[in-house]
């Protein structure tokens, strides 16, 4: 049920990608993250997940929810195949990569792991779950976990909100609410899973309803209460920090949706962010080890306050995406083409 493509959601989605690298090299200074890492009290870090996920509810929603032309079962087995595509063949030669780069140099420090944790990296949750265990974790985020989490639970979201809509919206907020008071795992209130998957809900909302294209007074409405969340954010209320944080990461979606249906129309710009929409996901993966190289090998002496530096880090971290990308293309075009022959299909 794939639509047609929507410009601007390529543009946040590479105003996103940049976001995070700058975001993560400014957290390796203190310095730097005391004096641009934060807010008031929310990082922007967790504004840029919120975006994330707002479109990655949205696409999916758009793009993977079903439509009926075939049995539930064939739906299922051909959405969670499409999903275990987009996202593991990268990761694991991500992974594989930035295990033999830390084998050969001392970028990432010893970790006392229990060899049974090795079950969270080889689903892609090791990140995610860092926090309750020390694990293999070298490549992604904690993002990433979610993401995976996520994508599992989505058939499931969507023929709730076939049967109700509402009712739907209502489970999804009491789990939210719970979460603010107790969540397993050790996992941060912002990070737990229902309360991603409050803006993960917003996103498909957002299409479902079609927010973006019938309402325009959405637009200055999401201008006009970034100040509020701004000044909401100044207090250190952790349960009212993380539902600004949606908030506020859903006024910035709408702004950089309503600044994308106008950059993309310029054609000298639209054709580099295509290129960086589409090196998203192995940006996201590689992003720490480039940052981590570059401050720790290339320049080990720097403080991190100097523009060509971060630049160095984004540049590395768009060719190793691009190198990436190339794999991975080449190893799932393998794996069809072999598929196909296995199949009998010429």
């Amino acid at each position: 049920m794939m639509k047609q493509r929507i410009p601007a959601l390529n543009f946040i989605r590479a105003i996103a990608a940049i976001g995070v690298i700058a975001f993560h090299y400014i957290c390796r200074f203190d310095e730097l993250f005391a004096k641009y890492g934060l807010f008031e009290h929310i990082s922007w870090g967790d504004l840029l997940v919120t975006v994330f996920l707002i479109l990655s509810g949205m696409l999916l929603y758009r793009n993977d929810r079903y439509d009926g032309k075939q049995t539930r079962a064939e739906y299922l087995s051909g959405y969670y195949l499409k999903r275990w595509t987009a996202l593991y063949p990268a990761f694991y030669i991500a992974y594989l990569a930035a295990y033999t780069v830390v084998r050969l140099s001392n970028l990432f420090p010893d970790r006392k792991a229990d060899p049974f944790s090795s079950i969270f990296t080889v689903l892609g949750v090791d990140g995610y779950y860092l926090e309750y265990s020390p694990n293999y974790y070298l490549v992604g985020e904690w993002f990433l976990g979610a993401i995976i989490l996520l994508y599992l639970l989505f058939p499931l979201v969507e023929r709730m909100m076939h049967v109700h809509l509402w009712g739907t919206i209502f489970v999804i907020a009491a789990l939210y609410e719970v979460s603010m008071v107790y969540s397993p795992f050790h996992v941060t209130r912002f990070r737990a899973l229902p309360s991603c998957l409050v803006s993960f809900m917003a996103g498909i909302l957002l299409e479902h309803w079609h927010i973006l294209e019938r309402f325009r007074m959405v637009y200055p409405a999401a201008v006009l209460a970034l100040p509020i969340c701004a000044a909401i954010s100044d207090q250190q209320d952790p349960v009212l920090l993380s539902v600004v944080a949606h908030i506020g990461g859903l006024c910035i979606f709408i702004c950089l949706y309503g600044i994308g249906k106008y950059v993309m129309k310029l054609k000298w710009l639209a054709l580099p962010i295509d290129r960086i929409s589409r090196l998203s996901y192995p940006i996201f993966l590689l992003q720490h080890l480039a940052i981590r190289y570059v401050t720790t090998v290339l320049t080990p002496k720097h403080n991190g306050d100097d523009l060509p530096i971060l630049l160095l880090c984004m540049l590395l971290t768009v060719l190793s995406a691009r190198i990436l990308l190339f794999m991975t293309d080449l190893l799932t075009g393998t794996i069809r083409r072999w598929g196909g022959r296995k199949s009998g299909i010429s």
